[in-house]
């Protein structure tokens, strides 16, 4: 069956996760009755939606162990 006219084509990326995180998104995809890549998706969508960069040059994140390193994540 070909694919319906106007539907992108997905594009796949690996994403590395610790064991703690890893098992609470397994937690969320069984407790909603989905798959663990569409809480992953839906995530990146609502983080986009909040912090897109229309005139935003910097993440409003910085990891805990970031800090003394001006606010950068990495």
């Amino acid at each position: 069956m070909p694919r319906p006219r106007g539907k992108k084509h997905p594009v796949r990326m690996s994403v590395s996760l610790d064991a703690a995180t890893y098992a609470e998104l397994r937690a969320l995809s069984r407790e909603y009755d989905v798959s663990a890549a569409w809480v992953l998706r839906r995530a990146v969508e609502e983080f986009i939606e909040r912090n897109g960069t229309a005139g935003s040059t910097e993440l409003p994140l910085a990891r805990a162990s970031a800090k003394g390193r001006r606010g950068h994540p990495r």
